[in-house]
């Protein structure tokens, strides 16, 4: 697996350059990938079956100039803020499996960052739901998934820092939820890891999926392309 370095602070071309990867590496065949990035200020990304209206509250997002969004792949809504540390992976989907089997692809992820952060904190890290990483029954990382015939695109978000004031003005309560968060509002269903683990994170995520170098040779043109005609567009962000 090879690690991509995209420092963009746009939030439109980090949404897109992750279903540039996923075209490229479906197209080329080229390596598996692996990407962290963080928001530098906040922004509210809905799924790609989300109703905009329904899961966050649009004029609040307005009248507090928090862009809306929306990502490629499925899920909830969210707000990513600063503090919110971002992987993407790219990966192949073995010969012989259906392209369709979602929970297989979430099995292979989700317990290869369950059993690195159980080390890094020697703690009973847990999944929960369809995606969800736990400690105890309070969650710190959200994922999702898009996937084509030969590739896989699998984010998701470990949780540093949360905003909950402007979360709670800015987010419904969520239509769709596991049922182990009942009706537990922001507060009392998140956690955030401890920030001395972050650069040990990293690492065992790296050595997780054993990254072997940079990744080279990805046209980031492809980025601009997408963001230009969907991910800068209120008819992609806002649609129903």
């Amino acid at each position: 697996m090879k690690q991509l370095h995209f420092p963009s602070v746009d939030p439109a071309a980090q949404l897109a350059c992750d279903e540039a990867v996923l075209n490229w590496c479906e197209q080329t065949g080229e390596a598996e990938v692996l990407r962290f990035w963080e928001p530098a200020t906040p922004f509210v990304v809905l799924g790609i079956g989300n109703h905009a209206g329904r899961e966050a509250d649009l004029a609040e997002c307005a009248a507090r100039g928090v862009p809306v969004f929306r990502r490629c792949s499925g899920g909830g809504a969210v707000l990513q803020a600063p503090g919110c540390f971002n992987f993407s992976l790219v990966l192949r989907i073995p010969a012989g499996e259906n392209p369709l089997n979602a929970q297989a692809l979430h099995r292979r992820v989700l317990d290869a960052h369950r059993d690195a952060i159980r080390t890094l904190l020697r703690a009973d890290v847990q999944t929960q739901g369809v995606s969800d990483l736990t400690l105890g029954a309070l969650k710190f990382s959200g994922n999702a998934q898009k996937r084509r015939l030969r590739s896989a695109l699998y984010h998701g978000t470990f949780l540093f820092e949360i905003n909950f004031d402007l979360m709670e003005k800015v987010l419904r309560f969520p239509s769709r939820r596991p049922e182990y968060r009942r009706d537990r509002g922001h507060r009392n269903f998140l956690t955030t890891l401890p920030a001395a683990v972050r650069p040990s994170l990293v690492a065992a995520l790296g050595g997780a999926w054993n990254v072997s170098g940079p990744l080279e040779g990805f046209p980031f043109d492809a980025v601009q392309e997408l963001v230009g005609g969907k991910y800068s567009q209120p008819s992609w962000n806002l649609k129903i």
